[in-house]
């Protein structure tokens, strides 16, 4: 579930921060959380809920610095979203 949770948080943050995310990260990003939705056996509805639950905390957080360019998430995504296409 934690990774669930860190891939939608990367997919919030490309909406919410308007961070990038290359088409080949996108559609890894997309395989990747696809696969652990049916993984962990979730419905619709439940995948839908936690999104918006995440997407919720994290639009609190945008006042407080979450989109900022040079800031520790923003950071973060880069080295995530990175991982994403590297070859393994």
């Amino acid at each position: 579930m934690q990774d669930l949770t860190a891939l939608y948080r990367l997919t919030i943050s490309n909406d919410l921060c308007d961070f990038p995310l290359s088409p080949a990260q996108s559609d890894e990003l997309t395989r990747r959380t696809e696969e652990l939705e049916s993984q962990l056996s979730l419905s619709d509805d439940a995948s839908t809920k936690l999104y918006e639950q995440i997407e919720a905390q994290m639009t609190k957080q945008v006042d407080a610095g979450l989109c900022k360019p040079s800031g520790d998430w923003a950071r973060e995504y880069a080295r995530q979203t990175e991982a994403l296409t590297t070859p393994k």
